[in-house]
Formats: structure tokens, C-alpha cells, sequence
């Protein structure tokens, strides 16, 4: 039995969703790419533009980390910034990331025009002589408030008003959305396409057993349930939680090793309540009522049932994901990748 002081975390912050794996893997091909899109800056030249696309828990966001990384011990000619489009949902609070990456402090929230929070950015950017590259995470979320074309504008055309300032930007999100910008910003942006797939089963294995012996104590969580987890899981970040659910499961217990009923434990505890139930519900409904449906065409059903009640909101497709990743967990459905002449996509069966 644990005693009271006694934990079954090594590092329990190995399983925080922000964690920097000491071993990024199963994303080589990726890195390369962005590392080409990169690589005129370090000449003094302007970088390409680029569209990482995938869907969520993939490794985007740790990826741009990873090479932002990489860039700054090559360089000082080049400031990167990181903005999650969710989080400052418009372009002053935008521009004021820029802002503080640029300067070290914030600009007020209010009573500073945006056009004088650009001009400051760029005034810097050309006193020096620094190229930028401005990171847009979950950028569908300007296409829905509409900013996505100004905001790309203002940054993509900075040199036409500051002679010698490099800009360019890299965009992540859930699925490709170039095709919505008018033709005036699309032909600027022209980014380079890098997909992120989702991983494997053994892939999604054996990131989930690095974070175990990083984090957890030998011996803690065996073989098989950790097999059991991983094939479960397409939705890494599910897998993470949910090794780190049934271990805290464990460590209530007082017990050394996580069994089957911490695991079960984990998985109720991560079940749907709330508004999340109603959409289980609908989402269970639609696909009952089709028999079988592609990923995308569920989506759209599903929002434009929601679209339809001034009471409810349309759902993200981040959101969309991770529910049916959830509703696979517990076997309420299948999921079945299929190839297209377009790309691929997904069958979705009520089981």
C-alpha cells in the first residue's frame, strides 16, 4: 500500500498539455519542412509562408516550438511569436503579443489605436533590421469573427508602409481554409501546405510510454492496459489524460500499480456531462439516423442543427474531434479512415 507522503508521479507535469517531450518523434518530415520555410531568414531573406493542417493533438503547436527553438539559438535577426487565436480573438490583442514579444511589455488595453500598436511593431522591426514570423494557432477561429483577411493583410503587407521589414506568417488549424480569404490576401499568403496526420496506434503506443517513464515510477502502469489505452486513443491528448487520470485513480487508491478499475474509474470520470451530454446525444443521433457518415458531413449536420436555436452555438471542429474521439473511447462508435480522390476523411458508425 502507498503511504500518505508516497506518489506514483516521477513528474506528474509530463502529462500537462503544454509538456516539451525531450523526444519529439514521428514528426521528422514535418520539422523539415518548416525548417526549409525558414531558412531565408537566416540569409536575410524573407521566409515562406506556411499551413501546418491537421487535426487536434497531432504535434502543431509543438512542432513551431520545437523550431522557434531551433531558429532563436541560430539568431537574433529573427523575432517569432506565438499567438493562439482562441485565446486574443482579435486583431488588437494580436498585434499586442507582437507587441510584447517586440518591446517586452504589453500595450494598454485601451485608449492606443491599433494602427500605433502596428507602427510601433514595425518601427522596431526596422530600427533592427529583424525579420518577423508571427505563429496564427487555431486561425479558423479568425475566419469565424471574420479578421481573418485584415489581419493577414496587415501583417503580410507591412513593407509596403516600412520599407525593409520581412514578415510572414505560419497558420495552424483543423482542416484547410486558404480557399476562404479573398483573392487579394490569398495570393500574398500562397503558404506552403505541411499536413500533420494523426498518429498511429503504435505511434500514439509509444509516445504513451515515453511520458510513463518520464513521469510515472517503474512498474506503475502495466503493459497491457497501457496497449489498451493506446489503441483507444487516435486523439493523443485523450491518451495523456488518460493515463494521468487512471494514476491519480491509483494513488486515491493507496496502490502501487494502476489495475483495470483505475482505468475504468478514468475513463468515467472523463465522460460527457452537461451541455457536452446534449451533444453526445445529437452527435449519437445523426449517425444513427444515416446508419454511416464521413467526419465531414456529421460536422456540418450537427452545427446546422445547432445554427438553428438561438439557444446554442455552432461547435469548433477541435471540439467535434475530441468528442468523437471520446465517443470511440467508450465504443459508442467506429472510426474508419478512408482515402478519397481529395485527401481523406473518416466513416463514423454508431455501434
Amino acid at each position: 500500500m502507498l503511504m500518505a507522503e508516497e506518489t506514483l508521479f516521477r513528474d506528474d507535469s509530463v502529462f500537462n498539455p503544454d509538456h516539451m517531450p525531450d523526444q519529439f518523434s514521428f514528426r521528422e518530415a514535418q520539422l523539415k519542412e518548416l525548417t526549409y520555410a525558414l531558412r531565408p531568414a537566416l540569409r536575410g531573406g524573407r521566409p515562406s509562408n506556411a499551413f501546418l493542417i491537421g487535426p487536434p493533438a497531432t504535434g502543431k503547436t509543438t512542432a513551431l516550438h520545437v523550431v522557434f527553438g531551433e531558429l532563436a539559438k541560430e539568431t537574433n535577426r529573427v523575432m517569432t511569436v506565438h499567438v493562439n487565436c482562441h485565446m486574443h480573438p482579435s486583431p488588437y490583442k494580436i498585434f499586442s503579443e507582437i507587441y510584447k514579444k517586440a518591446y517586452g511589455i504589453s500595450p494598454p488595453d485601451t485608449g492606443i489605436p491599433l494602427a500605433k500598436v502596428q507602427d510601433d511593431v514595425f518601427m522596431r522591426l526596422s530600427k533592427e533590421k529583424k525579420a518577423l514570423v508571427v505563429a496564427l494557432d487555431d486561425v479558423s477561429y479568425m475566419f469565424d469573427s471574420g479578421i481573418a483577411n485584415d489581419v493577414l493583410y496587415m501583417i503580410l503587407r507591412a513593407h509596403e508602409s516600412f520599407p525593409g521589414v520581412v514578415t510572414a506568417v505560419f497558420a495552424v488549424a483543423t482542416e484547410d481554409i486558404v480557399h476562404k480569404l479573398d483573392d487579394r490576401v490569398r495570393s500574398i499568403f500562397s503558404p506552403v501546405r505541411i499536413p500533420f496526420p494523426g498518429y498511429s496506434g503504435n505511434e500514439i503506443l509509444q509516445i504513451l510510454r515515453r511520458r510513463c517513464d518520464a513521469g510515472l515510477y517503474p512498474d506503475v502502469m502495466p503493459g497491457d492496459l497501457l496497449e489498451r489505452i493506446a489503441s483507444s486513443s487516435s486523439d493523443l491528448r485523450f491518451g495523456i489524460e488518460l493515463v494521468k487520470q487512471a494514476a491519480m485513480a491509483a494513488e486515491a487508491d493507496a496502490e502501487r500499480r494502476i489495475g483495470e478499475r483505475h482505468l475504468e474509474k478514468a475513463l468515467a470520470s472523463m465522460t460527457f456531462s452537461g451541455s457536452e451530454g446534449d451533444s453526445r446525444s445529437k452527435i449519437l443521433s445523426i449517425i444513427r439516423s444515416k446508419g454511416q457518415v464521413e467526419s465531414g458531413e456529421l460536422y456540418k449536420a450537427y452545427n446546422e442543427g445547432a445554427g438553428g436555436r438561438a439557444d446554442e452555438k455552432q461547435m469548433s471542429y477541435t471540439t467535434f474531434y475530441r468528442l468523437l474521439q471520446r465517443l470511440k473511447a467508450e465504443g459508442a462508435v467506429s472510426i474508419d479512415p478512408v482515402n478519397k480522390a481529395r485527401g481523406k476523411t473518416s466513416v463514423i458508425r454508431a455501434k
